[in-house]
């Protein structure tokens, strides 16, 4: 069991670390950001969502900070009262809460803040309390939800912030994600997982066959080669979050099945502690809330790939003044721009001859850059400004105003001169 649970589970209260709060913060925010952008048309009367809690602890911290229940719980309220606040006609954020604790006197505690809480008269009605392992709870869930949301599936956020790096299995992201489909095929599951590096460096063990079967147990055998790994490690030993971002997001997105994916690591700042953290979702407006997260949040995320611009899964080892990753920071933004200043007109070129609208673009190389959509428009414009690229209005004609881009924007090489009017 994690230190982290052993006061909960001598009935005590544990201290809120850094990076825990880091965590947390980045929850919180989130799920303030999510509801603001899909409760955002106008007339809406109500939005129906499930957050799903798998590893929730005892709810409450030393100092009376809020656990994730609370958080969650707080943040859907005070979201609702900021989106009313400007609205004629209010909207009712319609939410379900499944808060899932495995330690029977850590389950207690949570069970007890709640009591305590503003929400005790939720319980049983709209917030569930479960005391066991997560996956022992995922089909009555996944068979609540669908009761709940007949037609459209419904939208729903699984926060997974295991104490380890096994306790969650990729195969039951997949099989969560397919069975919460709607009849049109359409996927609403995301989840929001952390991966303590503290435990996963002993899972990229230095034997094979170990590795191997735990490569195996997470279903990631056809999307790792052991062998190379391995070989990293050995020539790089020091470089191993390398090998995780590099390698391991690309594996885990694949085993997944999730069209988006976000990879970093969480590392609040003095602190050498920290968590990989995966946010694997269906669609590209959530993956872009994260995205930018990420840099609203910059000193508390790492990133250890060894790309820049379109290749942020490419690996290099790093030198050894730069072991401790890359913030999400001015100067790690400057770099990116740099590189897509480079990269960009390159790729253009292999758009065909009919061009690509900015849209797409974006959504070709989501899961393959760091920094935000609007770094990538601005980078798009300079690189117009410059004569590099061209851009088309929605009209035909070449593009006048170089202060902002429409989705429906086409980007043309520069060699295109047919289409300059």
């Amino acid at each position: 069991m994690s230190k982290k649970y052993d006061e909960w589970e001598k009935g005590g209260l544990v201290v809120l670390d850094k990076h825990s709060r880091a965590k947390h913060e980045v929850l919180r925010t989130y799920v303030e950001r999510y509801l603001e952008i899909l409760c955002r048309r106008y007339g809406m009367p109500s939005f129906k969502i499930t957050l799903v809690d798998g590893f929730a602890g005892g709810g409450l911290y030393e100092d009376d900070e809020p656990g994730s229940p609370l958080i969650l719980l707080q943040a859907v309220e005070s979201t609702e009262a900021k989106i009313n606040d400007s609205r004629d006609k209010k909207i009712s954020v319609d939410a379900h809460y499944y808060f899932i604790e495995k330690g029977e006197k850590t389950f207690s505690t949570l069970n007890g803040v709640l009591q305590k809480s503003r929400y005790k008269d939720k319980i049983g009605q709209t917030v569930f309390l479960k005391n066991g392992l997560f996956e022992d709870y995922v089909d009555t869930i996944i068979n609540s939800v669908r009761k709940r949301n007949p037609r459209s599936g419904g939208r729903i956020i699984f926060f997974l912030d295991q104490t380890g790096y096994s306790q969650v299995n990729p195969k039951t992201v997949r099989y969560i994600r397919e069975q919460l489909k709607d009849k049109h095929g359409n996927e609403h599951a995301e989840f929001i997982i952390t991966i303590s590096t503290d435990y996963f460096i002993d899972f990229i063990n230095d034997k094979l066959p170990a590795f191997q079967k735990n490569i195996k147990d997470l279903g990631l055998e056809p999307y790792i080669n052991s062998e190379e790994i391995l070989r990293i490690k050995k020539e790089n030993p020091d470089n191993w979050k390398y090998i995780i971002e590099a390698k391991f997001s690309f594996a885990w997105q694949q085993a997944t099945g999730a069209s988006y994916i976000r990879p970093f690591f969480i590392e609040p700042e003095y602190t050498h502690r920290g968590y990989w953290l995966l946010h694997l979702s269906p669609h590209p407006t959530a993956h872009d809330a994260m995205t930018d997260i990420h840099w609203e949040k910059g000193n508390y995320f790492r990133h250890y790939g060894g790309g820049l611009g379109f290749n942020i899964f490419g690996y290099k080892p790093q030198p050894n003044d730069n072991l401790n990753g890359t913030s999400f920071n001015e100067v790690f933004r400057q770099e990116n721009e740099k590189c897509l200043m480079e990269e960009i007109p390159r790729r253009i070129w292999t758009s065909g001859d009919d061009g690509i609208c900015v849209e797409d673009f974006i959504d070709r190389y989501r899961n393959f850059k760091a920094v935000n959509n609007s770094i990538v428009k601005k980078t798009l414009l300079d690189s117009c400004k410059e004569h590099q690229i061209v851009i088309l209005g929605n009209k035909g004609g070449k593009k006048r105003n170089l202060n902002s881009l429409s989705k429906k924007d086409i980007i043309l090489p520069q060699r295109q001169k047919k289409f300059i009017f």
